[in-house]
């Protein structure tokens, strides 16, 4: 679902399962150039993600909630990735899971690593950005 209030856009009930002991696996990709071309469906290049992750362990359920920040710009700089991030939460648990985001050729993606736990977890999550 995507609510649009004036430049306050949030899109919203976003999930995907978080797969044990995964490395480097992309929960989504926002093509920046998108931005530049008179914004399409994505192409914002700032944002924030607001999450919850929630994963068994062997005793309980692991939770989260977080925030994870964005801002990068449409390509690489001479640096080669252009994105600085920052990924603020609180948990009942150690849940194992860390967020990443990589600018490549002005292809922005989020990806997640998950540790060996012997369990699934899931990700509900919602984007919001100004214009």
């Amino acid at each position: 679902q995507t609510l649009t209030l004036g430049s306050y856009t949030r899109h919203s009930g976003l999930q995907d399962t978080l797969t044990n002991n995964a490395t480097n696996t992309t929960l989504f990709s926002i093509d920046l150039t998108a931005a530049a071309a008179g914004r399409d469906v994505g192409g914002f290049s700032t944002f924030r993600m607001e999450y919850n992750i929630t994963r068994p362990t062997a005793v309980s359920t692991g939770k989260r909630r977080g925030t994870f920040t964005v801002v990068a710009i449409g390509d690489n700089d001479s640096s080669g990735n252009a994105v600085t991030y920052d990924d603020d939460y609180t948990e009942n648990e150690v849940v194992d899971v860390d967020l990443t985001a990589v600018n490549t050729a002005g292809v922005l993606t989020v990806s997640y690593t998950a540790g060996d736990t012997g369990y699934d977890g899931t990700i509900y999550y919602s984007l919001s950005y100004l214009d």
